[in-house]
């Protein structure tokens, strides 16, 4: 799944339009609009830190680095950092 792909359906999720993700995340609306319609790949690290910080998500989880495609296992338990 694409990172814009990801951000889409996070912001969705929470009911929020492109133009209140922007606003929350403290970044320009255009970037959210060419991540999500696949123009755009990638975003500053500053940018990916906001979004998921107000996505509740982590980076890894928007960029792609695991599989997973839930958020409840973005998180490590205890008996996965033990």
């Amino acid at each position: 799944m694409h990172i814009g792909e990801r951000i889409q359906r996070l912001r969705e999720d929470r009911g929020w339009t492109q133009t209140e993700l922007a606003a929350k995340a403290q970044i320009k609306q255009p970037v959210i609009s060419r991540l999500e319609s696949q123009v755009q790949d990638s975003v500053s690290s500053e940018a990916l830190k906001r979004l998921a910080r107000v996505l509740g998500v982590s980076a890894d989880y928007l960029i792609g680095m695991y599989e997973q495609d839930t958020e409840s296992e973005l998180l490590p338990t205890m008996t996965d950092v033990a």
